[in-house]
């Protein structure tokens, strides 16, 4: 038996006996972060738009921004770096939310949004180091707006 070397030749192969070829899957890009949230004030969290349903909350520290919102039980938490077009996002799901106590919940969101922080810092060769106060963020758990 015989290696074939051309691909084309292994493609048609393929294709002759109804083997499927399916494109990669490519994950989605991250969400796009706003520009006034490099407005917001230096080191602390504005918490916006807090309901049953929905909350949101945006950070910024020097050059970097972190916004975490939920809908529902989805979390998402979205941050970039000034100057930089990557950003990184983080999520959990709603099944996932939905099986945990709301001292749980808070931690998930808490790892979240500094996970987020830490991979834009990362891809944006960004040497900001601080530490981020995640404690308003008990209001981004549902049932805990107010």
């Amino acid at each position: 038996m015989r290696t074939v070397r051309n691909p084309s030749l292994a493609l048609m192969a393929a294709l002759a006996v109804g083997t499927v070829i399916a494109a990669p899957v490519l994950a989605e890009p991250a969400p796009a972060l706003s520009p006034q949230l490099f407005q917001l004030p230096e080191r602390q969290w504005v918490v916006s738009r807090c309901a049953a349903e929905t909350c949101e909350a945006g950070y910024r520290s020097g050059d970097l921004i972190l916004s975490v919102r939920r809908a529902s039980n989805a979390v998402v938490a979205v941050a970039g770096v000034r100057g930089c077009q990557s950003t990184a996002a983080r999520g959990l799901r709603p099944d996932a939310m939905q099986a945990l106590s709301p001292a749980d919940q808070y931690a998930a969101i808490q790892r979240t949004a500094l996970n987020a922080a830490r991979t834009a810092r990362s891809q944006c060769g960004s040497t900001v180091s601080d530490l981020i106060d995640t404690a308003p963020l008990v209001r981004v758990v549902p049932g805990q707006a107010y």
